[in-house]
């Protein structure tokens, strides 16, 4: 009797732990379904980019970095594509700095003064050759060494950051720093610019709401350059090659990003990396006022160039009230040139191919690259 008690309560634990197998089973197999179909879907927007012309860049110019999320390649080369017009070329010296195609820099600077340019794609020059831009410019008015250390898609914490490196080991004459509202933005950002659907996890600014912000970390770091994207950016279109892609390019970078996603929310929602974004006049203040006190330990004049057409009052003022900081509003220049007429001003400095003219992209042309460059010349010739 006891026995067979003994034997049906076994079956019945027996029973019950088939039964949570199963249905965990079960459940687990309906997510991976569900993601399988949820991550096929996020693919489609990003084949099809790659299988029509669209903005993007080729070659092998960026790679992963901890610190700053992602960081040129030195010594590299390759092109900005556009969906129309002509592609252009890009190129960096052994340090990872832009230069014109087929020049090669020394690794030091070579001649006085040296002048550090820091910004995103305005400074860098995007959709120009690297000749035609303002810190190409200058360089060559004074007959120094200009380095451009702009970089597409950063940041003030990125720029910030570069400060922190550049400074110290160079010891620049100028650091010329661009403005503009959008890299205030980006730093309160857990995410750069990057292809659809993907994640480029850059560093940003916290706030425990008693302190001053401070950097954070990219939150995990990217695989996306190291994905092989090129590799079917020609191949035919098809369900075969689509298929293909997924499996190699998309789904694989999709799990990672989301994985790593996944723990960093989970983390945040227990508290162990909880984040509050700083307001953006505190960011302001931080960035150039620690840049600044930095140009004082090397002994170097800081010029803030103010670019772009969203530009905060606010912050204009905290910068003006910064003692011997320079601050060159070629913004203002730019809408002077276009009598502050809009239609005038894309006409005039947007890029354009063609007739009838196609728009190509709404970055600096060259014309106000010219621009920028004779009002930061204006400003240096001011100084002491």
């Amino acid at each position: 009797m006891v026995s067979s008690k003994t034997n049906q309560r076994a079956a019945v634990r027996l029973s019950l732990g088939k039964k949570i197998f199963f249905s965990s089973f079960t459940l687990f197999s309906l997510l991976v379904v569900f993601y399988i179909a949820i991550s096929l879907k996020r693919s489609v927007p990003l084949y099809d980019y790659l299988k029509t012309k669209q903005r993007e860049w080729t070659g092998n110019l960026h790679r992963a970095d901890p610190v700053l999320g992602y960081v040129p390649v030195p010594n590299s080369h390759g092109f900005q594509v556009f969906p129309v017009g002509p592609d252009v070329s890009s190129q960096t010296d052994g340090k990872g700095f832009r230069i014109p195609t087929n020049q090669h820099f020394p690794n030091l600077p070579s001649s006085e003064p040296i002048m550090i340019f820091l910004g995103d794609s305005w400074t860098y020059g995007y959709a120009c050759a690297a000749e035609d831009t303002f810190p190409y410019l200058v360089g060559k008015k004074i007959k120094g060494t200009a380095i451009n250390a702009g970089v597409c898609g950063y940041g003030l914490a990125q720029i910030l950051i570069r400060s922190q490196q550049l400074l110290p080991r160079l010891k620049p004459d100028f650091l010329i720093v661009q403005y503009s509202s959008w890299l205030v933005s980006r730093s309160q950002r857990l995410f750069g610019p990057t292809y659809p659907m993907v994640k480029l996890p850059t560093p940003f600014f916290v706030s425990d709401g008693a302190s001053s912000p401070v950097l954070h970390p990219p939150i995990y770091q990217t695989h996306v350059f190291d994905a092989p994207f090129s590799g079917y950016r020609l191949t035919p279109r098809g369900t075969a090659d689509f298929l293909k892609f997924y499996r190699r390019v998309s789904f694989p970078l999709f799990l990672y990003d989301d994985v790593r996603l996944f723990i960093f929310r989970l983390k945040s929602g227990l508290g162990i990396d909880r984040i509050i974004f700083p307001a953006k006049r505190e960011i302001v203040s931080i960035v150039y006022g620690q840049m600044l006190e930095q140009c004082k330990e090397t002994n170097t004049k800081m010029i803030v160039v103010v670019l772009g057409d969203k530009l905060r009052e606010k912050d204009l003022k905290i910068l003006s009230q910064f003692p011997g900081l320079s601050i060159v509003n070629a913004q203002e220049s730019l809408n002077r040139a276009a009598k502050k007429d809009s239609w005038l001003y894309k006409k005039k400095f947007y890029h354009w191919t063609g007739d009838p003219p196609l728009l190509v992209d709404t970055h600096p042309n060259p014309n106000a690259h010219a621009i920028i460059a004779d009002q930061i010349l204006r400003k240096i010739k001011e100084l002491p």
